[in-house]
């Protein structure tokens, strides 16, 4: 793999550095993708690695160093973008962290809605090794998108970058992608790593096979998603959307009980209004299965990030 030493800029001289336990290149971190060094970039990465200090200096390895950190989101479908609507950032928040080995993805929490400079950490964090990238590509201007193609064959796009940040993703991977290129690993692509001890995840096997961490899983997500009016959005820890869907439920459930008492004659048809009909009573059960399906992808697609049941 590239070492720390890399030369990135050619105006300036590598500038390694410690920043308490971890390594970082002040000429990178701390700079535009020209190499000039900006207040605003310094200030903002600076913090960045202050609300890593939990994970970065416990993952990385002696001879890794922080090259640059950038704001973005995490790769969402069109359908989950529709679907959530604006809640979107707050579920695929996420800091890139690019060292001369790999890259780091954490997934973030804004502390204010939509927000991109507040966050704390999720405890759910990935990495791909640079001789596992085939391919990574920033297409864009005012908010471009970083597109990474795995040795494997899959794709994933990272969206919602600042400009500055994805030209220099794209600095970045012009300078180191044709040194790494005969050096990827068995993971062939992007793995999800234990929050705890940082081993690498086994795909859909909920429990890190080394320190023994819990994760929230499918199964229970599942149980929880039918049987508890927004179960599965309480149980992936998103509490608004939970709430959003109890309420739906309720609505769908009593506007369900008010037609079939109508229907039974139980309660009388209110006077100058159609009856209800067995045909009303399916259309809104065609709704409530409707949302009951989009609860159980979102809760799926949320289990998928691994979330520690502790």
């Amino acid at each position: 793999m590239p070492a720390k030493d890399i030369q990135i800029h050619p105006n300036s001289f590598p500038k390694l550095n410690a920043r308490g336990p971890i390594h970082i290149r002040e000429d990178v971190i701390f700079t535009n993708p020209k190499g000039e060094e900006k207040k605003g970039i310094r200030k903002r990465n600076e913090k960045a690695l202050d609300q890593l200090q939990e994970a970065l200096p416990r993952l990385l390895q002696p001879d890794e160093a922080v090259l640059y950190i950038a704001r973005c989101e995490a790769p969402a479908s069109f359908g989950d973008q529709f679907s959530l609507g604006w809640y979107v950032y707050q579920v695929t928040g996420s800091v890139l962290v690019v060292t001369n080995q790999r890259i780091l993805h954490f997934f973030v929490r804004p502390k204010t809605f939509g927000g991109r400079d507040g966050w704390n950490w999720r405890r759910s964090v990935r990495a791909v090794a640079w001789g596992d990238i085939a391919e990574l590509k920033v297409s864009g201007w005012f908010s471009p998108s970083a597109t990474l193609k795995y040795r494997n064959g899959k794709k994933e796009k990272f969206w919602r970058l600042r400009g500055e940040d994805g030209k220099k993703l794209r600095r970045l991977a012009e300078t180191i992608l044709p040194g790494a290129a005969s050096e990827s690993t068995a993971a062939q692509g992007i793995a999800s790593l234990c929050p705890r001890c940082f081993a690498a995840l086994a795909p859909d096997l909920y429990q890190c096979a080394q320190c023994r961490l819990l994760f929230k899983d499918k199964a229970t997500a599942l149980r929880r998603s039918l049987l508890i009016p927004g179960g599965g959005y309480f149980y992936t820890g998103h509490i608004f959307l939970g709430v959003m869907d109890a309420i739906a439920e309720g609505f769908l459930m009593l506007l369900i009980l008010l037609l079939l008492l109508e229907i039974s004659g139980v309660t009388p048809t209110p006077p100058g209004e159609a009856p209800a009909s067995w045909a009303a009573i399916i259309f809104v059960l065609i709704l409530f299965a409707i949302e009951k399906l989009f609860t159980i992808h979102h809760a799926n697609r949320f289990i998928r990030d691994y979330i520690p049941a502790e």
